[in-house]
């Protein structure tokens, strides 16, 4: 399930707010798909790809985005994101966490 908030608050700048929720009942999809090892979350063994395992884990994000548009072909956003789960299964360093903070900064050129 996902929620979406815009407002462009003139031709120039907007707001946008994003939020989502998704519930991996066996774990197959989240917990799957990386070759970055080693790992140490739930998904995965300390430094084995055979010791990976599926958890089941709900997850969510929430995503808040300042827009700005100087030129008709130009825009830039700045977005921060922060995703969380029931289970540890995001790396900070070595520890494994429940949660991870992003932030971003995209240009998009229209030609």
């Amino acid at each position: 399930m996902a929620g979406y908030l815009i407002y462009d608050v003139n031709k120039e700048w907007g707001v946008r707010f994003r939020s989502e929720i998704f519930e991996d009942a066996g774990g197959f999809v989240s917990c799957n798909g990386t070759e970055s090892f080693p790992k140490a979350n739930v998904c995965f063994g300390a430094t084995d790809r055979r010791t990976s395992r599926d958890v089941a884990q709900t997850l969510w994000e929430t995503t808040g985005t300042l827009q700005y548009r100087p030129f008709a072909s130009l825009l830039t956003r700045l977005e921060y994101r922060y995703d969380k789960s029931d289970q540890n299964v995001f790396q900070l360093g070595n520890r494994a966490t429940s949660y991870q903070p992003t932030l971003t900064l995209d240009v998009v050129y229209f030609f």
